[in-house]
């Protein structure tokens, strides 16, 4: 019983750091992207200012006054960090899990709690817990 359950502990960790990974590459790129078009817009802005394409940079500051305010309501970078926070977690939780051979049942559910501790501060993952646990 054990073993099953050690298999199974050993691909829910896998399972979440493949997740994690994935939601922090997501949300770094979309950070990058929007700190990308807003120094662009903004040097074009620039350079607007001082010819004769006044109408253009009032175009791209507003382009970059709506790009900085997603980025700021959505909090990309934030998000971003959270998700390399609970990947390293997890990875770390996994390197112990691994590093070890024989589980007895008090250790495989000391590490399955840990596992839903690491996944409570996922804003996604933690929702569903919270819904699970009403029920």
């Amino acid at each position: 019983m054990s073993e099953e359950r050690a298999k199974q502990t050993g691909f829910y960790l896998n399972k979440s750091i493949r997740y994690f990974s994935k939601k922090r590459r997501f949300f770094d790129s979309l950070h990058r992207t929007s700190q990308t078009i807003i120094l662009a817009g903004g040097s074009s802005a620039f350079t607007a200012l001082f010819s004769e394409f006044s109408k253009f940079a009032l175009y791209a500051t507003a382009l970059i006054t709506l790009i900085s305010l997603i980025g700021y309501i959505f909090d990309f970078a934030g998000k971003m960090k959270l998700y390399d926070d609970l990947y390293r977690r997890t990875v770390n939780l996994a390197s112990r899990f691994n590093g070890k051979n024989n589980w007895t049942e008090p250790e495989i559910s000391k590490i399955i709690e840990e596992r839903y501790i690491i996944n409570a501060d996922s804003p996604a993952i933690g929702r569903q817990q919270r819904l699970i646990d009403r029920l």
